[in-house]
């Protein structure tokens, strides 16, 4: 059986090891702008913060109105519908 190229396979490591970092970075940015996103105002609730919206009936209702939206849009970016529940209280 003829040996593997040890330069090959380091090749492939460290093209891993950039893709895991740039996974890294991406996860980051994704968490600050989820941490940012539920302070901004947003049109389809009335101009409030999801914040703000989580502290009335409607509010909620209308939170969970545009959760139902987005997690049937197509070609979209995970988004962490159960920790923004839990950090809205909803």
């Amino acid at each position: 059986m003829k040996p593997i190229n040890n330069t090959y396979n380091q090749g492939i490591m460290e093209n891993a090891a950039g893709l895991d970092g740039t996974n890294r970075q991406l996860r980051s940015h994704l968490d600050n702008f989820y941490d940012d996103w539920i302070d901004t105002p947003i049109p389809a609730l009335d101009g409030q913060t999801p914040r703000e919206a989580a502290k009335s009936p409607e509010g909620k209702r209308m939170l969970e109105d545009l959760f139902d939206y987005m997690h049937h849009l197509p070609n979209t970016v995970p988004f962490p519908y159960e920790k923004m529940r839990e950090e809205l209280r909803i």
